[in-house]
Order: C-alpha cells, then structure tokens, then sequence
C-alpha cells in the first residue's frame, strides 16, 4: 500500500474557455463539473489505476464540498483518514483551454490546517503502507521541517520510502521546502518548480542541486511534453523524450507523472523502468477530460512505455 498524505481539493472545472470573462459579463461553455483533485486524489486515484492499494489522508471542510471529497475518495482508496476542520474546503476553479491548457483560482481552505502528526508511521507500516508521498509542500502550512523531521524519520526507520513534490506558485516559501529536502528518499518537481528551488535553469542542474540540497535517493523533473529527467545520488542519469499525444486536459499530469513512477518502485521495477512508467503516465493523463482521466490500466500504461 502507498500513503497519500496532502491537499484535498474540490475542482470545479469548466471546459473549453478560449479566454478569461470580463467582470459582469456571461461567457457560456460546453460543461462545468465537479471534480475530485489535488495531489492525494489525483496521485492516488491514478495508483489505483495501476494495481497500487492506496491510503489516502488529508483534511476537508465541514461543509457539502467535504463530503463529497469523502465520498469520492471511498471510490478508489482501501484506507481513508480524513480529518474535518475549518470552516471550508480547500477548491480550485480549473478554467481549460481549447488546447489543454489551464488557469487556476485557488482557495487554501481546511488544507491550512494540515499537520505533520495525520502521518502515522507505525500504524500505517502495519497496514502494510510501503511508500508515503506528500503532495504541493508549499500548499501546507504546517508541514515545517522541524515537525515533519521526525515523523520522516519514524517512517524511514520503519523502510517506508518517503516522497514529496509541490506544485508551482511564484509566492511560495521555497526557503521552506528546501529544508524538508533532506528527510526525502524521491523529490518530483516540474522544471518551473525546480528553477525556483534552486535557480538553475537547465533540468540536469536542477535535479543534481536538489540532491546537493539532501534528497536521498533521487530526483526525477517533469518537462511537460518535452519529457523527464532523472538523477540518483548512486550517479544514475537520464533524459527521456516526451511521448506525441493528443492533449485534451493537462490537469493532473504532474500527479499522474508521480503515480507512474511510484507504482514502478512498488513493483520492484529499477529507476529506468520507473522514469519510463511515469513518462508514459504524465502523457496518457492529458488525453482525457478531468484531472488524469486518460490513465486506465498498468497494461495500457506499459505499452506506451515499451516494458511489455
């Protein structure tokens, strides 16, 4: 089982939207849905997909957009440990593009309140929890390096791996993130992301500053369609080339590009095999509607990776 520890997020997406409407204006669209997302849903809805069993923990309002999170999370997670405070739920409003492209606005919400005391290392150990990933860092205001210092390390000492990502915002604490750097077996950034943690422009950079910075094991960069890059502290390294799809939605390639490459090490797979996974992954994720609707089954997924 791998654990989903993170942000909660109510997507109300609306679908196309060739530009922003101006302020008391009507633009009409071909649909508006609700939509389960954020890292815990999309990662882990995405492993389920793959075979991987899923703990899924986080934090929702006490208000109608909480439980239907609740609700939907039992859909796909063998394990749900939800807490419920604040006064609403964390949500987002996804306006997509004709092209696949996305705009954001984002409310925080009951994730603000997130700690580091929801992951439970001994407890979820016995449940048979392998991995623990922790999604969007920045987003969780609680999750400090201090706190988080020896909860990681509790895990750890039980061999649970632990990974973590965050997602892009100009404004974010990065100082922050860096810090909790060192109690990370993986790190899975997009370049943007990397960029701002480290300054360095070129992926290859990037990913071997990030291990400077402590990462344990290794990093992996999400490219978007021009592919990943991979970097191990062991000194392996590779480039792979985007795969051409169609793209219809990218909402939740990154988090699908995660699920890939975690349900590879689940597996038992070596780190080319998972680069290859979660490159193959991130890209079948953008050619459904919804956050990583396009991924159906490890077998589909290991076809376009070359592994079957």
């Amino acid at each position: 089982m791998i654990a989903l520890v993170g942000n909660l997020i109510a997507d109300v997406v609306a679908y196309p939207v060739e530009r922003m409407p101006e302020m008391e204006r009507l633009h009409k669209v071909n649909r508006i849905f609700l939509h389960l997302g954020g890292s815990v849903a999309n990662t882990g809805k995405t492993l389920a997909r793959l075979g991987v069993p899923v703990l899924a923990a986080g934090r929702v309002g006490k208000d109608p957009l909480g439980h239907f999170i609740e609700r939907a999370l039992k859909d796909f997670a063998h394990q749900v440990e939800v807490e419920q405070g604040g006064d609403y739920t964390s949500a987002t409003m996804v306006f997509i593009r004709p092209d696949g492209g996305r705009g954001f606005l984002f409310a925080l919400g009951a994730c603000a309140g997130l700690g580091p005391e929801v992951i439970r290392p001994k407890v979820w150990r016995a449940l048979g929890v392998r991995a623990i990933h922790i999604g969007y860092l920045n987003l969780l205001p609680r999750f400090e390096a201090e706190p988080l210092a020896e909860v990681l390390t509790d895990a750890r000492s039980y061999g649970i791996l632990v990974s973590g990502d965050v997602a892009y915002d100009p404004s974010s604490p990065w100082e922050r993130v860096l810090a909790i750097l060192p109690y990370l077996d993986l790190f899975m950034p997009n370049l943007d992301e990397a960029r701002a943690l480290t300054g360095k422009e070129q992926p290859e950079e990037a990913a071997h500053a990030l291990l400077e910075f402590g990462v344990k094991q290794a990093v992996a960069v999400k490219l978007g369609p021009e592919g990943c890059y991979l970097a191990t502290q062991d000194g392996f390294t590779l480039r792979l080339s985007g795969h051409p799809v169609p793209v219809l939605d990218s909402t939740g390639a990154g988090d699908a590009f995660i699920a890939g490459f975690l349900a590879a090490w689940y597996r038992g797979l070596a780190w080319e095999e998972a680069l290859r996974m979660a490159n193959a992954t991130g890209a079948l994720a953008v050619t459904g509607l919804g956050a990583a609707e396009g991924v159906s089954d490890w077998a589909t997924v290991a076809r376009l990776a070359g592994l079957s």
